[in-house]
């Protein structure tokens, strides 16, 4: 979290005004959301060096798109292993799952891994990404809206 908030500063030092932690493991959300909040409380009011304060946002990319895909976020199965799939294609073999999924650990999925396929992917990759540039333009067009208290990061 100490290592976030400092990312966070560095960052409002170099002039961004929308400072995005996309957390790629879903139990460091909160960390990074804590992270947020610290920051948006240190830089609420005023500027820094003559330009606004930086707008912090935190999601998970499922978060983004549950409502297309309600099975989004689960662990090693078949979303994680198609997002796989479609960004790093090299690090998949589906051909090495034993024939019984249950057999491995830590594993937590609605659907088959062995579904799991580059296509869907790619689609989900797109909409997370779609969904993200449209919250990221948002805070640029109206930052106003993401100053306040009670914001969720």
């Amino acid at each position: 979290q100490r290592l976030l908030l400092h990312i966070l500063n560095q960052a409002q030092s170099l002039g961004f005004r929308v400072l995005v932690l996309a957390a790629g493991h879903y139990p460091l959300i909160d960390h990074a959301r804590a992270a947020a909040s610290i920051f948006h409380q240190q830089r609420r009011f005023g500027s820094d060096y003559g330009r606004p304060k930086a707008i912090p946002w935190v999601f998970t990319g499922y978060e983004l798109v549950r409502d297309l895909y309600p099975d989004a976020g689960d662990h090693a199965g078949f979303w994680e292993t198609s997002l796989l799939m479609a960004l790093e294609p090299g690090l998949v073999d589906l051909s090495r799952l034993p024939e019984d999924e249950s057999t491995v650990p830590g594993v937590i999925s609605n659907r088959p891994i062995k579904e799991s396929n580059r296509e869907f992917g790619e689609e989900a990759v797109g909409n997370i990404v779609e969904r993200a540039l449209a919250q990221i333009r948002d805070r640029l067009d109206h930052p106003d809206k993401y100053r306040g208290h009670g914001l969720k990061f």
